[in-house]
């Protein structure tokens, strides 16, 4: 057996506000009791190691069993329902990031619900055929890519009547990654599989796939149709580290604008005519970058293009990282967002340089902001770490003004997990 690391953030919906004080107790499959933990102001625990099942296995297509140990969660704070999740899937030698996003009582509701979340097998363990059906022809339908973010998922295929969720689209990237392949997968082979992830959902968005087939969503969680999403699953550091560098990039052909439609499988029990999923790792243990294992699969002339354009961004990225030193209208900014996403979450220190110059308060607190939201904590603001504080920023100020932030954790009043339907 071979062990992996976890935390768990407990959250209310879009990260607007963290949660002190939840109690999070861990269960292994027989029902023992194996951490009983409480969240600190950043709604957050401590890092805890738990078994995990030898990382060989998950490295290897022709094994069947599971190659990885699971674990449940029951999670209760004052004032919210309780959420219970269970198979929290935990890798040898992986960092694991379980998010908690608790759904307030109602103003009159004297005792808490339980709501339950199953994450269940990873896609790249399903037997299940793929039938991705896309563009048969160059597609033209947006005039730009855009990121959009919020991304609007259905929970089901596509004539069902589940729920709609809206989630941002780097943290949709992060979990569809999480739940089709494996996070101990070689460097290579996590890149090209995540490369052809956000191309495909971006050719959804550019294409108006589904919206103009009278549906009011982007895209599905169906493996059937589109993508695995499963709302509420564990995220990986392995993953999380390369979405956040590259999730504003994707695939193309020479000369073109869209998106290609990146089709793909696990190339095993499933195969098509796109990517195997499988068959990334083989070419990456034989020294293949992540582009040259996305030729193997599609044309020879298929480029990684990027966009910025992103929605829900008040301001974009300036180009450039800031950082110890740097002066200006984009520090000015950022130590404004920073100074308010502390009301917040508090453990992030007030920034009392001089406006408009990143000193040394400055960079504590987008260090501490990094250490928060799972970015490389170095104190130095790139495009990741620019686009988590304005999603962020924009987060904590529309809570505000839906609900006055009233009662600093608005018990009865902040809204639950965005659902449209």
């Amino acid at each position: 057996m071979g062990r992996g690391n976890l935390i768990i953030q407990v959250r209310t919906s879009t990260n607007s506000l963290p949660i002190s004080g939840a109690r999070i107790k861990i269960t292994d499959q027989e029902g023992t009791l194996l951490y009983d933990l409480i969240t600190d102001e950043s709604g957050q625990t401590q890092q805890i190691s738990l078994e995990a099942a030898d990382r060989e296995l998950s490295l290897d297509p022709h094994y069947t069993g599971t190659p990885y140990t699971t674990y449940q969660l029951d999670v209760e704070a004052p004032g919210f329902n309780n959420l219970h999740i269970v198979d929290v899937q935990i890798f040898d030698g992986e960092n694991a990031i379980q998010p908690v996003a608790l759904i307030p009582m109602l103003e009159r509701q004297t005792t808490p619900m339980t709501f339950t979340v199953y994450i269940g097998k990873h896609a790249v363990e399903m037997t299940e055929p793929r039938n991705q059906a896309g563009p048969l022809i160059d597609p033209f339908v947006l005039r730009h890519v855009i990121i959009p973010n919020p991304i609007t998922v259905h929970l089901g295929t596509p004539a069902s009547d589940a729920s709609n969720v809206q989630v941002p689209f780097i943290d949709y990237v992060k979990n569809v990654a999480s739940s089709e392949i494996f996070p101990t997968w070689p460097q290579s082979a996590l890149e090209a599989n995540i490369y052809a992830i956000i191309t495909f959902a971006l050719n959804r968005v550019f294409t108006e796939w589904y919206r103009n087939r009278g549906y009011n969503f982007d895209i599905t969680n169906s493996t059937a149709y589109d993508q695995y999403f499963v709302y509420g699953r564990t995220i990986y550091e392995s993953i999380s580290v390369i979405v956040d560098r590259i999730f504003n990039q994707y695939v193309r052909r020479q000369d073109q604008i869209a998106p290609f439609f990146t089709s793909f499988c696990n190339g095993t029990t499933a195969t098509c005519a796109g990517l195997s999923q499988w068959g990334t790792v083989s070419l990456s243990n034989q020294g293949k970058s992540a582009i040259q294992i996305l030729r193997y699969y599609y044309p020879d002339d298929i480029e990684i293009s990027q966009t910025n354009i992103i929605t829900g961004i008040v301001v974009s990225y300036p180009g450039t990282s800031l950082k110890l030193g740097s002066t200006g209208l984009d520090v000015l900014t950022i130590q404004t967002y920073l100074n308010r996403i502390r009301r917040n979450y508090p453990a992030i220190p007030v920034i009392t340089d001089e406006p408009g110059k990143f000193g040394n308060t400055t960079k504590a607190a987008v260090t501490k902001f990094q250490s928060i939201f799972n970015l490389t904590a170095d104190g130095v603001v790139g495009k990741a770490t620019w686009n988590k504080i304005s999603s962020i920023y924009v987060a904590v100020t529309k809570l505000a003004e839906l609900t006055s932030e009233g009662t600093s954790l608005g018990i009865g009043t902040v809204p639950p997990v965005l659902f449209s339907c």
